[in-house]
This record gives C-alpha cells, sequence and structure tokens, in this order.
C-alpha cells in the first residue's frame, strides 16, 4: 500500500491545483447543482423540468453533497478527483499479473494519476465510471455476490457501462453461480431508481441529453469518435512515436493475459464501447476516450511488467548472469524498458494552464447577469457557462435543454430553432459553427445586430434589435 501512495499523492496535488477548472458539459452538472441550492429544484432552466443530466448516480450524489452547500464547481471537482485517487489505489489489485513486482502497484498507480485526459475530464462522471468499472472487475475476480450492485451503480452512472454489466452478471449467474437473491433484488431496485425518479421528475424515462447526442452523431457535424489524432494530439502532444510505444506495450500484456476471465471481459468491453460509439457516431469528446486509454495505460504496464519479468528470466541463462549477480545490477535489469514505458507518459503529466477552458462564455455569461433583463433569454450550443454565470433562461442550439432542436440539427435544419424560440440574445462563434449559420440570416434582415459591448475574438454576442423585439 505504500507504493500507491505517490500516485494518490499527485491526484490530491493535481485535484488541489484544479479545483476550479470549468469545462462547459461539466458547468451544466453545475447549474443543476446552483438551481437546487438556491431552491429551484434539479433543472437548468428555473421552472423548466427538463433531464440533462447524463449520469443518474454523479448527480444524485453531487445533489446530496451540495445540500450542506459550497460551491457547485469545487464539489463536482472534488468528486472527480476522489474517485481517480479510489481507481489509482483499486487498479493494481484488479489488473496484477506479478504478484513479486515491487514496482507493479506503483507503475499502474502513477499511469493513472499522471494522465492529463482524466483531468481535462474533471467535474463530470469519468473517474466515478473509472473506478465502478476497476470496483466491479475486482469483485468478479474475487467472485462477490457484491458485484451485482456496483454494476447497477455503473450502468447508472454511464449507460455503456451496460456492456460491461451485462457480461460479468451473465458470468457470474451462470458460471460462478453467484445467485444471493437478496443482492439481486437491491440491484434491481439500484439499476430501476432512475428510470423511475427521471418518470416522475422530469416526465421522460431517457434523459434529453442522452437523446441529443444521439441525434448530432446522426448530423454528421462532429468527428467521430474513431478518429484519434485530435485526441492525440491534444493530450499526447501530437507525439504518434509515444502513442505507437504505448499501444505496442499495451498490446502486449493484452496477448499475455487475455485468457484469465476478467482481462478477457474487458477488452471485450472496451470492443463494445468501440463499436457503439462509432455505430452511431458520437462526436469525439474527450472524456468518451478515458476508458479507452485507462485500457491501454493498465495493459501497458501489464506489458512492460511482463516484459522486464521475460528479460529477467532471459538473463539468467545468460553468461553474464552471474557476474551481475555478484554486482547487485541483476534487479535492475528491466530497468531499460521501464525507462521505455515511462517515455510515452511524460507527455501525459498534467500541465497547469488557464482553468477555464472556454473563459470568453463566462465573460459573456457575466455580462448578461448583469445587464439582461428579468425574463430575457439567450440561445447558445455552450450551455454550461451561460447558464452558470448568465443566471437567465438559456435556449440550447443543440438540444440538450431544448426540445426539437437536437432534432432540428440532426436534420441538418439550422434555422427553426431560432423562429421556435426567438431568444433576446445568440452568442456564436466568429467565424460562425455550420449549426450557428441562422445567425448570419438574421443579422442581414436586422432582426438582431452584434452588441458593441462585448469585444472578445473569436466570439460574438448578438442582440434584438429593439424593432423587433
Amino acid at each position: 500500500m505504500l507504493l500507491l501512495s505517490p500516485g494518490v499523492f499527485l491526484v490530491v496535488f493535481f485535484s488541489i491545483l484544479w479545483i476550479d477548472y470549468q469545462l462547459d458539459d461539466a458547468l451544466i452538472y453545475a447549474t443543476y447543482l446552483k438551481r437546487w441550492q438556491s431552491g429551484f429544484g434539479l433543472v437548468f432552466n428555473v421552472g423548466e423540468h427538463i433531464n440533462a443530466l447524463t449520469s443518474f448516480l454523479f448527480s444524485m450524489l453531487a445533489g446530496l453533497i451540495s445540500v450542506f452547500g459550497g460551491n457547485p464547481i469545487w464539489i463536482l471537482n472534488g468528486m472527480s478527483g476522489f474517485f481517480l485517487a479510489a481507481t489509482a489505489m483499486l487498479a493494481p489489485f484488479t489488473f496484477s499479473v506479478n504478484q513479486s513486482d515491487r514496482l507493479w502497484p506503483l507503475m499502474v498507480s502513477l499511469s493513472i494519476s499522471g494522465c492529463s485526459l482524466f483531468y481535462y475530464s474533471f467535474g463530470l462522471e469519468t473517474t466515478l465510471y473509472l473506478f465502478l468499472i476497476t470496483l466491479s472487475l475486482f469483485l468478479f475476480k474475487k467472485r462477490s455476490k457484491w458485484v451485482y450492485f456496483v454494476l447497477a451503480c455503473l450502468v447508472i452512472t454511464r449507460t455503456e457501462g451496460v456492456f460491461l454489466a451485462g457480461l460479468l452478471a451473465l458470468y457470474s449467474f451462470f458460471v460462478h453461480k453467484s445467485r444471493n437473491w437478496f443482492v439481486l433484488t437491491l440491484s434491481a431496485v439500484v439499476f430501476s431508481s432512475q428510470y423511475v425518479f427521471n418518470l416522475l421528475y422530469y416526465d421522460a424515462v431517457v434523459p434529453l441529453s442522452a437523446e441529443a447526442k444521439v441525434l448530432h452523431g446522426a448530423s454528421g457535424l462532429w468527428t467521430n469518435v474513431l478518429e484519434l489524432r485530435p485526441i492525440v494530439d491534444r493530450f499526447m502532444g501530437g507525439n504518434l512515436i509515444a502513442f505507437a510505444l504505448l499501444s505496442a506495450t499495451s498490446f502486449y500484456g493484452v496477448v499475455r493475459v487475455v485468457k484469465e476471465v476478467h482481462h478477457s471481459i474487458f477488452i471485450l468491453f472496451i470492443g463494445l464501447v468501440i463499436a457503439f460509439y462509432a455505430k452511431l457516431n458520437i462526436p469525439n469528446y474527450h472524456w468518451y476516450y478515458a476508458p479507452i486509454f485507462y485500457c491501454l495505460l493498465v495493459y501497458s504496464v501489464v506489458g512492460v511488467s511482463v516484459l522486464m519479468n521475460d528479460w529477467h528470466q532471459y538473463l539468467k541463462t545468460s553468461f553474464f548472469y552471474g557476474t551481475l549477480k555478484r554486482m547487485r545490477v541483476n534487479r535492475f535489469v528491466g530497468l531499460p524498458l521501464l525507462i521505455l514505458w515511462i517515455y510515452p507518459l511524460r507527455t501525459y503529466f498534467f500541465e497547469p494552464q488557464d482553468p477555464i477552458s472556454r473563459s470568453e462564455y463566462k465573460i459573456i455569461g457575466e455580462w448578461l447577469k448583469e445587464n439582461a433583463s428579468p425574463g430575457q433569454t439567450v440561445a447558445c450550443a455552450e450551455i454550461g457557462f451561460i447558464g452558470y454565470y448568465s443566471g437567465i433562461k438559456v435556449v440550447d442550439i443543440l438540444g440538450l435543454i431544448t426540445p426539437k432542436n437536437a432534432k432540428y440539427i440532426a436534420e441538418k435544419d439550422y434555422s427553426n430553432w431560432a423562429e421556435d424560440t426567438q431568444p433576446d440574445f445568440i452568442v456564436v462563434r466568429d467565424p460562425l459553427a455550420e449549426y450557428e449559420i441562422a445567425a448570419e440570416r438574421l443579422m442581414g434582415s436586422g432582426k438582431y445586430t452584434i452588441s458593441t459591448e462585448i469585444n472578445l475574438v473569436g466570439y460574438m454576442l448578438l442582440e434584438k434589435s429593439s424593432r423587433h423585439e
């Protein structure tokens, strides 16, 4: 356990450093929490019971914590740090292949705690999702009856978890013959809780945001999740050699352990998730890659650990082994491989930058809070920042919280959202994104003008002209 402490320390260090990190999608959760703390209920727009909370369990945990007060952004980021630390501690025991290798726990823990992609996903359910994946595999490996309960929690954290839940539950029930009916009943109650709550509170079984993401995939406007280059560019500095080394060692690790059931099920799960994303053409938001990169990292460590052991065994047959042993350097024969493994990770380590991913939206949101009149509305595509900081009603161009709009996007109808909602303000990029082109027609007709009070490179705030109000 002592060897796990450096990894946990890194998570704590980075979590404190980035406690104010703000991602637009995470601020959707934060806006719901802000309204909840203010007594308006678990809603985004006051008075509108529309569900854009992708993760039921993450939302409920955050809501429970926020009852005691506190900054919603800190609550969400603190939860993310906690579950990442828990994952870094549990993963070595879940994926262990070489108990005699004392470096194994440290290597696994550091690989997880040093991956910047996980930190860039703070404020979302990502690290809770990774923790529950790890915990379910650990309990499955131990043949624990509680694996069903954790799997139910996994599914209500992210819907894609159903692939792992189905595989592990079927194997546990029919092969392990684990059939504790109390746990099974409790798990069924947990699994169904999200649907019952959604139906009673939001009058819809499935979150509107989930339907919208599928429709976004149908639009073809976003890069497909299979296109890895943008992710490699962002999280590995565009270093294809580093990514190749990571992939090669991971592949070797998979080949060496795939015969073990929990490893093979995990690999199959990752394959099913990738196929699911590809089939629905899900946009390549970086947090969707978290379990994929988690898999790469863990099995890269597995691969290097096995390679180090193989190399050591090979050198035992070497003419020089006796000399190496007398010189007490035989224990370090795997050091070059360890360095080879660390190299691709060097670009993973989190480098401080502006903790607000798109500060321009924050500036616009704060301006609207000060200048918009009660009852006025603002339309935008990035609703997290605007909703959290403006406090006024938001119309979502992409349809996460505005019914019909996601369908318009899927049908490549980029005008009807404006005709249907007629907002008082519109926030758009400069130049316009394809789904924002209605703004060009609205300005051309004189219905909206560019605000002169907001001057931001790459963004425009449009105001409804006085004669059209």
